[in-house]
């Protein structure tokens, strides 16, 4: 048994007690709310009931200041303690005008706001957690345990917040099932009062409701969730080196008729989709992928290629300070002048960082489009090197210390980033070949093509490795040419 295997059996055990040990603590804590409901609703029939029955009508007049005010300092406090969540809010002004029942049936609807955000943040920590343990454990398998920098904050936002469920992140289903329960409990409390129900059977009913929908939906996202953060943390390593996964399921009693079918099946890790051929298949899908680390399986494809399809070193040039003070505010196509500035900024800060390496070090540098975050230098190695991802439309600068124009496995790693809306590649000697991403690009149009090219390329040029820099490199200008008809913009500077 390899490594990975090993270490993945000790991971998922771990994963296993990490969620029992979330689940005891959201149990807890909902078995707390569940008492406030209770203790609110008995003093709502202590207050307006008679032997222990609501007459709807009373529950028609307006609220009481003093109750006004209560609910406002609630909402003030909630203000407070969960700033990101205040849209949730309805406007303050329409408190006044409640009535009785709408300002119970808007106090449950804060309280449910309020498990949410409670909810929320348990998950967000938990599954970050993960994504962590396992893209380090996908790193070291690998062998590239020691540069994987503990998955970086936005790299595990990343993999936390994916609109991977019918277009849903766990977020948004947190806060859809908060406000799904406030609105069956709402009704389920107006209309027992319209029916007469006493304290007792309107309480029970309200539990019921309470208990099993809360945790059934909190449940089904933390197993759900963390299923696809497991696997989606380490396929996102593994597929720096490898083409394809295989469906791996559980293999219990326990096992679906759908996970079972696609056991052993092999899939592109590029065309993985999870609920696809993916996992998770289902709600509570505990199944996994499996890599063949024996195997090498990126051989002569696109987006690998030896690292680089093309390497020379003797091309290789250092950067100098009098190309640091040379360097120019170029245009790219693509980006407006704000977004220009800042790539010019990042341009020379890596040039200056890479001058004080080896030559033929890559590194790279990457921002927001909107310029709320700038990414540290990442430094890589001898012909290659990674970028930090973000979870917001950004642009990532690398060097090239030959420097040649963006490379075939360069602009297909750029179309398979989907947040990543440019890519530019600087050469020690301060020329830049960018792509840029616009409303008009197809990218899996693009893709096909430069499969198709590069496959032909290779087959009709047995020795395409030992050919000149410069034939290479106009074989890429072309690839990037016809990338213009395919609508993406293009800079390249002489």
């Amino acid at each position: 048994m390899d490594y990975w295997s090993k270490r993945k059996i000790e991971l998922d055990k771990s994963l296993e007690k990490d969620e029992e040990l979330l689940k005891k603590r959201l149990s807890a804590y909902y078995d707390k709310e569940q008492t406030k409901l209770e203790k609110e609703i008995a003093s709502f029939y202590a207050r307006y009931g008679d032997n222990n029955i609501l007459a709807y009508r009373n529950l028609l007049v307006s609220m009481e200041p003093e109750d006004v005010a209560l609910l406002m300092e609630r909402m003030d406090e909630f203000f407070v303690k969960y700033p990101d969540y205040a849209k949730l809010m309805p406007v303050r002004k329409y408190i006044y005008k409640l009535n009785r029942l709408e300002g119970l049936q808007y106090s449950i609807y804060l309280q449910q706001q309020e498990i949410g955000a409670v909810t929320n943040e348990a998950l967000t920590v938990h599954l970050a957690k993960q994504a962590e343990k396992y893209g380090k454990a996908a790193a070291t398998a690998i062998g590239h345990g020691t540069i994987f920098n503990a998955v970086n904050k936005s790299v595990a936002e990343t993999f936390v917040i994916t609109d991977w469920a019918a277009g849903k992140n766990y977020s948004q289903r947190i806060w859809e099932n908060a406000n799904k329960l406030a609105q069956y409990l709402n009704t389920d409390f107006a209309q027992g009062v319209a029916r007469g129900d006493s304290y007792q059977k309107l309480i029970t009913n309200l539990k019921d409701r309470f208990a099993n929908v809360t945790r059934r939906d909190a449940f089904r996202l933390v197993y759900t969730e963390g299923t696809y953060v497991m696997n989606e943390a380490s396929i996102r390593v593994f597929e720096e080196q490898y083409d394809e996964y295989e469906f791996s399921p559980i293999n219990d009693e326990k096992t679906c008729s759908v996970c079972s079918s696609l056991k052993g099946q092999r899939f592109l890790i590029s065309d993985r989709q999870a609920g696809v051929n993916f996992p998770p298949m289902h709600p509570y899908c505990r199944c996994s992928f499996m890599i063949l680390l024996e195997k090498t399986v990126k051989q002569n494809n696109v987006a690998n290629s030896n690292s680089k399809y093309y390497n020379n070193t003797d091309t290789n040039i250092p950067v100098t300070s009098e190309t640091i003070e040379s360097l120019k505010n170029v245009h790219i196509d693509g980006l407006n002048e704000e977004q220009c500035n800042i790539a010019f900024e990042q341009r020379k800060r890596l040039l200056r960082e890479i001058k004080n390496m080896d030559t033929g070090i890559e590194g790279s540098v990457s921002f927001n489009l909107d310029g709320s975050e700038i990414s540290p230098i990442k430094v890589g190695t001898y012909g290659q090197t990674g970028i930090y991802e973000s979870i917001k439309p950004y642009y990532a600068i690398h060097n090239h210390p030959d420097n040649g124009v963006l490379s075939p496995p360069d602009i297909y790693k750029f179309l398979s980033m989907k947040e990543l809306t440019g890519l530019e590649s600087v050469g020690n000697n301060g020329k830049i070949c960018a792509i840029v991403k616009s409303s008009d690009s197809n990218i899996s149009k693009y893709k096909n093509y430069l499969e198709r090219e590069l496959k032909q390329y290779i087959s009709e040029n047995e020795n395409y490795k030992t050919y000149s820099f410069e034939l290479l490199n106009e074989f890429s200008k072309s690839l990037l040419e016809e990338g213009k008809k395919y609508g993406f913009k293009i800079t390249i500077t002489e």
